[in-house]
Order: C-alpha cells, then sequence, then structure tokens
C-alpha cells in the first residue's frame, strides 16, 4: 500500500511539473510552444489559463493529500531510540542498578588485612 502511494505521489507531481510549465508566464511560456497556433482555436489563452490554474490547485491538494497519508501509512513503527547517543544510554540505563551499592576498590598498596580473591589468606603471610 506505502509503496503505491508513493509511485502516485510521484506520477502526480511529475504532472503537476508539466502542468506549472505550460502555464503561461508575463511571456508567452510553454504553453505557446507547444500549442502554436492551431492550439489558441482549441482553448484561448485566457480559457487555458484558467483550467491550467485551476488544474494546478487540483493537483497540489492531491499531492499533499498523498504526501499525509504516506506519512500516515508509514508510520513509526520502531519506537527505539533514534540517535546513536540516545542507544547508549539506554543501553547503559538497563546494565546500570543504582539500588546496589557499589563497593570502591582497595588502593593499591594499603595493607587491609584481607587477602585478593583466589588467594588463601593463610598463604599470603608466609
Amino acid at each position: 500500500m506505502y509503496v503505491a502511494v508513493v509511485i502516485l505521489t510521484v506520477l502526480v507531481a511529475a504532472v503537476l511539473v508539466v502542468v506549472i510549465l505550460l502555464q503561461s508566464s508575463k511571456g508567452s511560456g510553454l504553453s505557446a510552444t507547444f500549442g502554436g497556433a492551431g492550439g489558441e482555436a482549441m482553448l484561448s489563452s485566457r480559457q487555458a489559463a484558467t483550467v491550467l490554474h485551476k488544474l494546478t490547485i487540483y493537483l497540489v491538494a492531491v499531492f499533499m493529500f498523498l504526501c499525509l497519508l504516506a506519512t500516515l501509512i508509514s508510520g513509526r513503527r520502531d519506537t527505539g531510540p533514534v540517535t546513536v547517543t540516545s542507544a547508549a544510554l539506554e543501553e547503559n540505563s538497563s546494565t546500570f542498578n543504582p539500588g546496589i551499592p557499589v563497593q570502591p576498590l582497595p588502593t593499591p598498596g594499603a595493607a587491609s588485612g584481607t587477602a585478593p580473591a583466589g588467594v588463601d589468606s593463610s598463604a599470603a603471610g608466609n
């Protein structure tokens, strides 16, 4: 569904570009290039300007609707962190538990009376 809306949005945008370029500016614009002398027999310049102007308004409305629809369809499925910093903070917050007291490390060279881990305390004094 999302892909179809995006493809339709691109097509509407392409048609919108063509319609805008066909409108006559202060000069004759591209409408005179494609219309030539025979094109004015079907639509006068005033009628063509009105039709192209209305078509532009409708195409812009459709384009905006399709963009909003694509945004709503895509949604935000992943509610995880947005940035690398947020991800790191979230990862660290899950491993850090402030309810558990942290014991300070013994200072090197201080006689604490306890043996380091993995050393028998009776063999440490020999």
